[in-house]
C-alpha cells in the first residue's frame, strides 16, 4: 500500500491523543495502536464504528490498488465479526493486521481465469456454471490466528449483551474458517470467556479447529484428566480421534451428524 500525505497526518495526530493498549505489548502493541489511530481519522462521525463508505474513504487514504465500494463491501462481510452491519475498532484492526500485513491487497479476493490468468470478472448475462475444487490439508503457518486477533475475538465475544449472542460469536469463529487456534490461544477462550457453556462444550468447538495435533493434546491434557477425556471421546465419538492424531480403524460415520461430518474433513486432511 502506499499511503497518501494525509492518511499520514491523520494518524500522526491520532497517535497524539492515543495511548498504547496496555494489554499488548512489543510489535503488535505498536501495530495495534497504529491502526486505531487510523481507525479514529477514518471514523469522520466519531461514532465508534465505520460504515462501508468510511471502509471506502479510508482505502483510499491507504493507497490500496482498486480500492472501490465493492471492495470495501467485501471487507465489511468478511471482518464484520458481530454481525452489525458495520466495522467496530477492534474489527478493524483484525483486518490491517491480517490483509495488510499477511499478504499483498491487490491479491485480496482476486479471482483469475483458469486459461488465461488474468483477473475473472463477473458476467452480466448468459448462465454461469461454477464447479468448486479443494482439498482439504493441514493448517500451515498462513493459516495460524494471530494473538491480537483471538484477542479481538474473545473482546467480542466479553461485550455480547448475553450467553446466547456471545456463543454465536464463537460458532461463527469456529464455524467454517480457514483461521485456526494454538493450544494458548484455544486455552484464553476457555479460561476469559464466560458464555455459559461447560467447558467440555467449549472444547468440542475447539479441537476441530486447532492449528495441531499436538496443540489438540495439550488443550486436552491441561483441561481434563484421563477420565474426562475418555468421557469426552464417547461423547463425540471419532471426532475425538481424528483431532488427537489417531485416526487409525473403521469408520461408521452419519453425514447428518455435525461431528460426523467434521471427522470427514479432518480424515481428509490426514490422507
Amino acid at each position: 500500500v502506499k499511503p497518501t500525505p494525509f492518511c499520514i497526518d491523520i494518524v500522526t495526530d491520532q497517535l497524539l491523543e492515543y495511548k498504547m493498549n496496555k494489554h499488548l505489548s512489543g510489535a503488535e502493541g505498536v501495530l495495534y495502536t497504529v491502526f486505531i489511530a487510523l481507525f479514529n481519522g477514518i471514523d469522520g462521525n466519531h461514532s465508534g464504528a465505520i460504515d462501508v463508505q468510511e471502509m471506502c474513504r479510508g482505502l483510499c487514504l491507504l493507497g490500496v490498488p482498486d480500492a472501490s465500494m465493492e471492495l470495501a463491501h467485501r471487507i465489511m462481510s468478511r471482518y464484520d465479526v458481530d454481525g452489525t452491519g458495520q466495522i467496530e475498532n477492534d474489527e478493524f484492526v483484525h483486518w490491517c493486521m491480517s490483509a495488510l500485513l499477511g499478504r499483498k491487497l491487490n491479491d485480496l479476493d482476486r479471482l483469475l481465469d483458469a486459461r488465461t490468468k488474468a483477473i475473472w470478472r463477473i458476467p452480466k448475462k448468459g448462465v454461469l456454471k461454477i464447479q468448486f475444487v479443494s482439498s482439504p490439508r493441514l493448517p500451515g503457518v498462513d493459516l495460524f490466528g494471530t494473538d491480537i486477533g483471538n484477542w479481538g475475538l474473545m473482546r467480542n465475544i466479553q461485550l455480547a449483551s448475553n450467553d446466547i449472542e456471545r456463543t454465536k460469536i464463537l460458532e461463527k469463529a469456529v464455524t467454517n474458517t480457514d483461521i485456526f487456534f494454538t493450544a494458548s490461544q484455544a486455552q484464553d477462550i476457555i479460561d476469559k470467556c464466560n458464555i455459559g457453556i461447560s467447558k467440555h462444550e467449549k472444547l468440542v468447538k475447539l479441537l476441530p479447529v486447532m492449528v495441531s495435533a499436538a496443540h489438540v493434546n495439550q488443550l486436552l491434557e491441561k483441561n481434563l484428566n484421563l477420565q474426562e477425556q475418555t468421557e469426552l471421546r464417547e461423547r463425540i465419538g471419532p471426532l475425538f480421534d481424528a483431532c488427537s492424531d489417531n485416526p487409525t480403524g473403521f469408520y461408521v460415520l452419519d453425514l447428518q451428524n455435525a461431528n460426523d461430518r467434521k471427522t470427514v474433513y479432518k480424515l481428509a486432511e490426514v490422507n
